[in-house]
């Protein structure tokens, strides 16, 4: 698969200020000068903006979202389930056991919501912003290759700074390489969304949830 990168072969100076003002100011502002009440709204408004970057670039598809399949991935989104609940549940077990499955156990009709809520509320916009527009509109200005989906996960963990704890930032990055590269490499929206979706269900039902949500932002 030759991946989904924009192929343009030279862009503006602006195409730099979008990218470094999204992926790196922006994650920066929020988790070293921000108070944490303006999480929410500087995450909110650079997420729809990022949305309507995308929309606007040259070139992209609304259509081209749905391309890449996803039934025929099933064996590897059956190895990433089955590998990240080992591995939420081992480090909810050796860093903090008395949260493992706590959200379903003491709050289950929140927990539902949540179950229902989370694909469409923050996986789907996430990959938007990290993957399509990413990809699409700045595939040119970063690596090529593996170290492209390296970066890509570096710049989704820094976007997760702001909870200023290790597992956040150090899954996040595993996470954002592997939706990279179900996205880049296996050019599949469907399966870097899908993948996205369980991370986080799984995240939230094991009680890692603990480490991805605004209580855990230091006042």
């Amino acid at each position: 698969m030759t991946g989904v990168s924009g192929t343009a072969p030279r862009m503006p100076w602006p195409r730099w200020i979008e990218f470094l003002g999204l992926f790196v100011a922006a994650p920066m502002v929020l988790a070293f000068a921000l108070p944490p009440s303006a999480m929410w709204s500087v995450l909110g408004g650079t997420t729809v903006l990022g949305i309507c970057l995308l929309f606007l670039t040259p070139g992209f598809e609304v259509r081209a979202l749905f391309r890449g399949g996803l039934l025929r991935h099933w064996r590897f989104v059956l190895l990433y389930t089955v590998a990240t609940t080992a591995v939420a549940l081992l480090w909810i077990w050796l860093v903090r056991p008395s949260s493992m499955f706590s959200f379903p156990r003491y709050a289950p009709d929140r927990w539902l919501m949540v179950m229902a809520l989370y694909p469409f509320l923050s996986a789907l916009p996430q990959e938007l912003l990290f993957r399509a527009l990413y990809f699409r509109r700045y595939g040119h200005l970063i690596p090529h290759g593996g170290a492209g989906i390296v970066v890509n996960g570096a710049i989704f963990a820094a976007a997760h700074l702001m909870y200023w704890n290790v597992p956040a930032v150090a899954l996040t990055f595993l996470g954002g390489c592997i939706y990279a590269w179900a996205y880049e490499r296996k050019g599949s929206f469907p399966l870097a969304f899908v993948l996205h979706s369980l991370g986080g269900q799984i995240m939230f039902t094991t009680g890692m949830g603990t480490f991805f949500y605004h209580g855990a932002v230091p006042t």
